[in-house]
């Protein structure tokens, strides 16, 4: 949605919650074109820079660059007191017609991670498939992709509760524990999201949002308001 007439914005921005600030957001727009890696906190799976993303121009959600996935990308963003309460990540993700393979989007409880029970969320886009699902409920609910649009990925984290629920398009993917995601004994606590393509075609993110506050969709009014705000 785009106003013309300033007392409407600033009509529309007054009625959002300020649940929906955003704690971190990330729209790749201050970056040159090329390698993400070592701008903005952003690194390689394991101290590896060659796992970075890349900063494009030619796609993107708000102007003027979004992140392509490539084949070796593996990018990881740590986060800090994300450990109590509720919060959401939100991300807009592209997937183009012709894209194959695997690629995830990933929320550790801890970094570096340790065998199996550190993953809490693995978002699969099964491409050849033409799927969304858990990665880690290989028999649990698909969501067919979208192709060539822009479609908001998000994660709501209730602590209190250990619990998360994972959306694909406005759709429920999954629901389940936070601690227990991949398998037990994980912490109560986001430490880091990786974006992590298995040797797949490229995809791309633009405009990430983790905030804190009960689950809210992000519209476009409540998404003006957060890029308004935050970069």
């Amino acid at each position: 949605m785009r106003f013309s007439c300033p007392i409407a914005v600033a009509i529309a921005l007054s009625l959002v919650p300020a649940a929906t600030l955003a704690q971190w957001s990330e729209n790749f727009d201050s970056y040159p074109v090329g390698p993400l890696v070592p701008q903005g906190g952003w690194e390689g799976w394991g101290g590896n820079p060659a796992a970075t993303l890349y900063v494009v121009n030619d796609l993107f959600h708000s102007a003027p660059n979004s992140a392509e996935c490539r084949p070796t990308t593996d990018c990881v963003h740590r986060f800090t007191g994300v450990s109590s309460g509720e919060w959401s990540m939100l991300v807009i993700a592209m997937i183009p017609a012709g894209a194959t393979g695997e690629q995830y989007f990933i929320l550790l409880n801890t970094y570096p991670a340790s065998p199996l029970n550190n993953w809490s969320t693995q978002i699969l886009f099964n491409m050849t498939a033409n799927v969304v699902l858990d990665a880690d409920n290989p028999n649990g609910p698909t969501i067919p992709i979208v192709r060539d649009q822009w479609v908001e990925v998000r994660v709501d984290i209730n602590f209190m509760t250990d619990q998360q629920t994972m959306y694909y398009n406005g759709q429920i993917l999954n629901q389940k524990s936070w601690t227990g995601g991949v398998a037990p004994g994980g912490a109560l606590n986001l430490a880091a999201v990786d974006i992590y393509s298995n040797n797949a075609s490229s995809i791309y993110y633009d405009d990430i949002v983790l905030r804190e506050g009960g689950p809210v969709p992000v519209g476009p009014t409540t998404w003006g308001q957060i890029k308004a705000n935050f970069r």
